[in-house]
């Protein structure tokens, strides 16, 4: 992770911690927001820039409510290779209220709010399962025709 990535991540975690740690409900877009405020305190960013630098700030701020209590650089390689999918329960989950999207502490969330999430995260699985059964038959079918070789048979 390069110097101003390391920056960039530890802006983030401070705010929250400072500010959200323990709050019940955590909005992404406004952690966000904040950190963008920190990095370009005069606002002299292109508006384009801004957007682009608060949509990417919105996911790091995601993974990180989702993964509070993991190291910074696990947390970035987590953003980065979008590992929504862990050994483990995250510790706040996406729910909307009030019309926003925020993250609650899983301890805080609703019955209905579980259970919409847990629908999400099932019809997700289901998605990617199909994605690669369809992949599989495409490869099986390509290495039947002979348009793509097995490396052993390459070699």
């Amino acid at each position: 992770m390069s110097e101003t990535s390391n920056r960039i991540w530890q802006t983030l975690r401070e705010i929250y911690c400072s500010q959200n740690e323990t709050l019940a409900e955590v909005c992404v877009e406004s952690l966000a927001s904040e950190a963008l405020l920190s990095i370009d305190p005069g606002k002299t960013a292109p508006p384009e820039c801004a957007w682009c630098a608060k949509e990417h700030l919105k996911q790091m701020a995601r993974s990180l409510c989702r993964h509070m209590d993991i190291t910074l650089e696990a947390a970035a390689k987590a953003a980065l290779q979008g590992d929504l999918f862990s050994d483990r329960l995250q510790e706040r989950y996406p729910v909307k209220r009030a019309g926003r999207e925020v993250y609650i502490k899983r301890e805080l969330m609703t019955f209905s709010e579980r259970m919409e999430t847990v629908d999400k995260l099932n019809k997700v699985a289901t998605g990617l399962t199909e994605h690669a059964k369809v992949l599989q038959r495409e490869t099986y079918e390509l290495q039947s025709q002979g348009r793509l070789p097995r490396e052993e048979d390459a070699a």
